[in-house]
Order: C-alpha cells, then sequence, then structure tokens
C-alpha cells in the first residue's frame, strides 16, 4: 500500500515512534535525532486573491498561490529530549472536573478536556549492578489545539508576540485547573495500581501452587 503522504527531511536520524492524538487532530514523531516534533495533519492553507482582480489567472499566465503559514503536515512545534532519546510514545485524552480555585473546596461539576503526550526517554546503556541499563524517564506534556481570530491587512502577517502570551496564559490556566485534581487523584490512583499489582501476584503465586 502506498504511503498517501511524505514528509521529506522530518527528522535527521531514524523515527522511532509515532503517535495520533485524536482530540488535538496532532501527530508526533520521535527520532535518534534527539527530538520530538508535533505535525498538524488537517492545516488548510488559503487561497490568494487579489482585491481588484484583472481577470482570470488562466488568462494572465499567474500561477495561484497560496499561504505558506498554515501548510498541511507542517512542523509546528519541536522538543529537544537532551541528552536522552525518546523511544516510545503515547498519547490519551480524558476529562478533568474543574475545581473551585477562589478558596472554596471540592469541584465546580464543569468538565473539560484534557489531552496528555507521555514519552519515555532513555539514556545510552550503562553499566549498573554488573548489567547494562538504560537509565531514563517518563514525561507528560499536555497538548491542545487552540484559535483565535487576529486582524490583519496582509497576508502571511507575523503575529504580534501579545496574542502568543494571550494563548499561553490561557492553556497555563487550564493546565492549572487540571493539576489540581491529578494531584487529589494521584494518591488514589497509586494505590489502586498497588492492589492491582499484588492482586496479580497473589495470582500468579496461587496458580503456582496448584
Amino acid at each position: 500500500m502506498a504511503p498517501s503522504r511524505i514528509i521529506r527531511n522530518a527528522h535527521y536520524d531514524s523515527v522511532l515512534d509515532i503517535a495520533y492524538l485524536p482530540e488535538s487532530q496532532l501527530i508526533a514523531t520521535s527520532s535518534m535525532d534527539k527530538t520530538i516534533k508535533i505535525w498538524d495533519p488537517v492545516a488548510r492553507p488559503y487561497k490568494l486573491t487579489h482585491p481588484k482582480p484583472s481577470g482570470s489567472s488562466k488568462h494572465t499566465g499567474e500561477e495561484e498561490e497560496y499561504t505558506q503559514s498554515n501548510e498541511p503536515f507542517g512542523e509546528i512545534k519541536r522538543i529537544y529530549t537532551g541528552e536522552q532519546v525518546c523511544a516510545k510514545l503515547h498519547a490519551f485524552a480524558m476529562k478533568v472536573p474543574v475545581p473551585n480555585l477562589g478558596g472554596e473546596s471540592g469541584f465546580s461539576g464543569k468538565m473539560i478536556d484534557y489531552e496528555l503526550l507521555l514519552t519515555m526517554n532513555l539514556s545510552k546503556p550503562q553499566l549498573m549492578a554488573k548489567a547494562m541499563k538504560s537509565p531514563g524517564y517518563i514525561r507528560g506534556y499536555s497538548i491542545e489545539r487552540m484559535q483565535i481570530e487576529i486582524p490583519t491587512s496582509r497576508v502571511d502577517d507575523v503575529i504580534p508576540r501579545k496574542y502568543y502570551k494571550e494563548l499561553e496564559e490561557f492553556a497555563v490556566e487550564k493546565r492549572r485547573k487540571a493539576l489540581v485534581y491529578l494531584q487529589t487523584q494521584l494518591p488514589m490512583a497509586l494505590e489502586s495500581l498497588k492492589v492491582k499489582g499484588m492482586m496479580k501476584f497473589n495470582s500468579i503465586y496461587t496458580h503456582s501452587c496448584l
């Protein structure tokens, strides 16, 4: 089966993993070049038209032009992993209750969509306890697609920094609300994993004794 799209020079080394984020409709890739890249497969370029057209482009010999800042499968974010390599990507979405942050305890009853990209980053194999191991860590990145309308008089105009700042502040506030919920649920989630792990161990032990 032939590929429907080829992104040339996407990475400078071998691609290790790829993940699709269904909520934000983005694609994440990791590579041996120690980067994680986020791609937008649903971006749509806009056709450029003159405010006072002089005639059809077919008769004038002019080629149709499109915006360059919204190309399909364009790279929209690059994450550097330092000396470690991201060997595995995993994306999942969940609904998070919005907590009351005005001094009241509990949750407001509202829900927000929250999507995470988990990465497993590994170092070079090292001799540890007489065995070769690859120490590493797992990181989580909150991913969200946001849209704002910016008035402009030019095509492909540079977006002012203040608008990026506005989006960043909005994302940080939403992330802070989700973090409050995750922090309250983490001890119970860890305890649940511990109990499930013990149940699995007991099941294996009982089976081996029969």
